[in-house]
């Protein structure tokens, strides 16, 4: 069975996750995969046999085309028609597997165009379901048509995303599969086991990874991350792993909190180099929230999956998806507070420092076990063959 995977942008930094399902599926012999995408970056960290490059058509300037294309819907128009016309004859796939719901409406136009019946799995992942829909009237109305389609089957990672699939892009409940995404065993295969100490000189060390958004709460973070620190007068530091459009105002923000002492950036790290770095921490926060502006919320969090399976304790929110990714047997390794309380987020803090946590497997072997790359990869396999059983003959 060979299948095709469109990805618009192959491979974001922050897409590690789709990489790796891809990989795990090609490790099975009766499957073939080939990608597809229309912009290519961090090839060599993410490195494929098969890769084909269809960009997207370009008019004057990319900044012009992308406007044409998404904001007034022209994107048919910038379509290398003849290009995944002999892409799809030489590979011949079984299914289209399209990551992103932005990446569907690409496919739509092709097998529309080519007169063509593949059937298609349509990977949903966050703000493709909970903010981009109710801000774009035709992404709705054309996404929710594809994803009801008869040859087409569409996943979501948490019962948050399908709830808000359901409700913003009007997809029946029918449609949808339930796929958790896995994660790397660079995390789970050397877990930490020398915890924090109390009494000892080395500073308590916490550490968040996300981009620098909106939605990440960062803001929030920074401020209970202060307070705690003055009313605690607990050694400790803060490592925010991260780059994006914020870094400017949280990093005044750091300086009007006096705590340049006590924070450190870091922009970008390799997958491997965020497992190792989790690992010299203390305890992993997830701050998100869901942003009022741009309704983003965090449908999953896979980096709060990823320090949960080194062994860390895990303070998180209650926004969107996180405490589904947490959930296994009572335990002082996680902590749910409310998005946006500053002083629960605090309080928090102070309740993982004060029970001196030194591991809970049991906790960690269940959440890893529910959320691993193998499930993951089982799950996504009995979803093409599902897909391609119910084509008509």
């Amino acid at each position: 069975m060979k299948i095709l995977h469109y990805t618009p942008n192959y491979s974001m930094q922050t897409e590690t996750f789709i990489y790796d399902q891809i990989c795990a599926v090609q490790k099975y012999a009766e499957f073939d995969n080939v990608i597809v995408a229309s912009y290519l970056t961090n090839l060599e960290s993410r490195p494929f046999d098969n890769i084909h490059h269809i960009p997207i058509k370009q008019f004057i300037s990319p900044r012009i085309t992308g406007i044409l294309a998404f904001r007034f819907q022209q994107l048919a128009y910038f379509i290398d028609y003849d290009k995944w016309r002999e892409v799809l004859a030489k590979e011949q796939p079984d299914v289209i597997h399209c990551h992103t719901g932005n990446g569907i409406k690409t496919i739509y136009h092709i097998l529309n165009k080519l007169k063509l019946k593949i059937p298609v799995v349509i990977a949903y992942y966050g703000s493709d379901v909970t903010s981009e829909p109710l801000k774009r009237r035709f992404y709705q109305r054309d996404l929710s048509k594809f994803s009801n389609a008869i040859n087409t089957l569409s996943t979501v990672p948490t019962h948050f995303l399908k709830q808000k699939a359901i409700e913003n892009l009007f997809i029946k409940s029918d449609k949808l599969r339930l796929l958790p995404n896995g994660f790397s065993p660079h995390f789970s295969d050397n877990p930490k086991c020398d915890f924090y100490q109390q009494g000892t000189q080395a500073p308590y060390k916490i550490i968040m990874v996300g981009r620098l958004v909106s939605c990440k709460g960062h803001q929030n973070l920074l401020h209970a991350f202060s307070q705690w620190l003055a009313t605690s007068g607990i050694h400790s530091t803060l490592t925010l792993v991260g780059d994006g459009p914020l870094k400017p105002e949280l990093l005044t923000l750091v300086n009007s909190l006096g705590l340049q002492e006590k924070v450190e950036f870091i922009a970008s790290l390799s997958h491997q180099q965020v497992a190792e770095t989790m690992r010299a921490h203390d305890l992993y926060i997830q701050a998100s929230i869901t942003d009022p502006v741009t309704l983003q919320a965090e449908s999953f969090g896979v980096a709060a999956l990823e320090a949960v399976s080194i062994g860390l304790p895990v303070i998180v929110s209650d926004c969107g998806g996180l405490p589904e990714v947490v959930d296994g047997p009572d335990t002082q390794a996680r902590c749910i507070y409310p998005q946006h309380d500053i002083s629960a987020l605090m309080k928090s803090i102070q309740k993982m420092y004060d029970s001196n946590f030194s591991g809970d497997e049991a906790f960690r072997l269940a959440v890893i076990t529910r959320l691993s790359q193998q499930k993951n990869t089982e799950n996504i396999i009995k979803i093409y063959k599902e897909l391609i059983a119910k084509m008509p003959s």
